[in-house]
C-alpha cells in the first residue's frame, strides 16, 4: 500500500477507537418486557369479529344438517299433476294431443 492510502486508513481506524460505548438508561429493559407482555396479554383474549365468525358458520352448518335430515325422512314422492284434456284443447299447450 502507499503511504496516503496507509495514512488515511489509519485515521479513519483513529476515529473509530474514540468512540464509546453507548449505555441504556437504568430500567429499559424492564420497560419493553412489561409492553411485551402487555401486548401478549391483548392478543391473547378472542376478538369479537372471529367469534361472530364462527357463530354464522355454526349457523351455517347447523341449519344445511337440519335440511338435510328433513329431506331424507320425507317419504313423499312427487307426481306432476294430471293432464286436463280442457286446458290441454283451449290452449294448445300439446299440439299433438
Amino acid at each position: 500500500m502507499s503511504v496516503d492510502k496507509e495514512k488515511w486508513l489509519e485515521e479513519k481506524l483513529g476515529i473509530i477507537t474514540k468512540i464509546e460505548r453507548a449505555k441504556a438508561p437504568e430500567g429499559t429493559f424492564t420497560k419493553i418486557q412489561q409492553k411485551i407482555s402487555k401486548q401478549n396479554g391483548e392478543h391473547s383474549k378472542p376478538r369479537f369479529e372471529w367469534v361472530a365468525v364462527a357463530a354464522v358458520i355454526l349457523l351455517a352448518v347447523s341449519s344445511n344438517a337440519i335440511v338435510v335430515s328433513n329431506y331424507f325422512s320425507v317419504s313423499e314422492v312427487f307426481e306432476p299433476p294430471k293432464k286436463d284434456p280442457y286446458v290441454i284443447s283451449e290452449f294448445s299447450l300439446y299440439e299433438n294431443e
